[in-house]
């Protein structure tokens, strides 16, 4: 069974729209010199495009890799603005952030485009970072695991194969530079939403992480949950120390809880501790001296003797306690962070009243977001086609009036629903946008 301590720690900083060249000469020679100290945990960076040749010459040869901040779903031609796979090839990509809360809201990204860059990605064997999330609005609404679900699907699709390769970042759109952060509780009820979308389709090792105000304060609390893989930062990641903290907050986590039999070994510990410390009490009861005159007496001052035996058992006491102190905190820390990994909802959480897919199968995206995708990729969709003027349904104001005199217009027939992807994703295009 994969578990949390069996999947590689990553922690991406995504510079955004900010840096220059001297900024980042500085930046990059605190991050490189920090990491070098930093084991079982993949750190990386995403700058913006004009400087990718130079964060890829500052980090050559370090333990730090590093990305870019989208992709092109086209190979190459007349499309302004865009980089394509090939042109990050050249500087030694290994990450691409696809599908950010802020490409989406800003440049009006669907599911199914974010699922071709990821597809893309992947073709010029680059790591795709999906990232999923909700607004305030979705969550206050009790949508929040429905748009992860409509997000998620089209990806999903590409199949198992190509999904394995991938990272999955959850960011609430809500806690995204605004300073607000979520619960750890929170964080981990949608991660392992996500994992039982991955688990179900043979992919539970793909890298879960968080992103949404993570700062080195709040990151270990964060990444003790077991669902969370790391982290895609934000902010933090313009300030070395700080990127750094939060790196070295997920490593001292991944080895707090390491071994899957610590628990049950300090279990057997502490009862071992307990009833030594009862035993020795016991001992120094009057026995002290009997003790001693059995292993044939001697001077009161020698180990076995009346006064040596009570010495002997006081201090042994003193270590034994000790012993059983400390494992009584380990269990109670352990059993503390064991209570929030639990996969169930707690009452009032996201999973009440939510009908779940069919967990067997990942779920299928709308046929507009993934149009007659083949085996191993989606195709690219055809340009948009308006509806049939039957399938336009009339303004809300004369509805009733339009039922009236054409009864026989029901509904839609199904290959007439959302004609194009961007029709397809508007709803969630329009919530991220607010």
């Amino acid at each position: 069974m994969t578990t949390a301590n069996t999947r590689q720690r990553l922690v991406i900083g995504n510079w955004k729209m900010n840096g220059s060249l001297a900024a980042n000469e500085v930046l990059l020679k605190g991050i490189r010199d920090g990491s070098a100290a930093i084991e079982n945990c993949t750190v990386a960076v995403c700058p913006s495009f004009p400087y990718l040749a130079q964060v890829s010459q500052a980090l050559s040869g370090s333990s730090v890799s590093w990305g870019s901040q989208d992709i092109s779903p086209e190979a190459s031609g007349a499309f302004t603005g865009e980089v394509s796979g090939s042109m990050l090839n050249d500087f030694n990509c290994a990450w691409a952030l696809v599908g950010h809360s802020e490409r989406r809201a800003l440049h009006g990204e669907t599911s199914g485009q974010v699922a071709k860059k990821a597809q893309a990605a992947l073709l010029h064997e680059i790591t795709p970072v999906v990232c999923v999330g909700e607004t305030l609005q979705d969550r206050e609404q009790g949508n929040t695991l429905a748009v992860i679900q409509s997000q998620l699907a089209p990806v999903l699709a590409l199949g198992a194969q190509m999904v394995n390769k991938m990272v999955i970042a959850y960011e609430p759109v809500w806690a995204i530079g605004t300073g607000l952060t979520a619960t750890p509780e929170q964080a981990q009820e949608v991660h392992a939403y996500i994992r039982a979308q991955l688990t179900a389709m043979g992919a539970e090792n793909v890298q879960v992480l968080y992103g949404g105000s993570v700062k080195a304060a709040n990151a270990a609390s964060l990444f003790a949950m077991p669902d969370i893989d790391g982290a895609l930062v934000g902010g933090a990641a313009l300030v070395a120390e700080e990127f750094l903290n939060i790196a070295t907050a997920l490593y001292f986590w991944s080895f707090t809880f390491m071994p899957s039999y610590l628990y049950p070994l300090l279990t057997v510990v502490q009862v071992i501790a307990a009833f030594g410390v009862i035993v020795l009490v016991l001992l120094q009861q009057g026995k002290g001296a009997d003790m001693g005159s059995s292993f044939g007496g001697g001077s009161a001052g020698s180990l076995f003797g009346a006064t040596g035996a009570a010495n002997f058992f006081s201090r042994a006491t003193k270590w034994v306690a000790v012993v059983f102190f400390i494992t009584t905190a380990g269990l109670a820390y352990l059993g503390n962070m064991a209570s929030g990994s639990s996969q169930q909802a707690p009452s009032g959480g996201l999973m009440e009243g939510y009908q779940a897919p069919n967990p067997a199968l990942p779920v299928a995206p709308p046929a507009s977001a993934v149009p007659g995708a083949p085996e191993g990729g989606v195709s690219v969709p055809a340009a948009p086609v308006a509806p049939a003027a039957s399938s336009v349904p009339a303004a809300p104001a004369t509805a009733p009036a339009a039922a009236e005199t054409a009864p026989e217009v029901v509904a839609p027939a199904p290959e007439a629903a959302p004609a194009t992807e961007n029709a397809a994703e508007a709803t969630d295009s329009e919530k991220v946008a607010e």
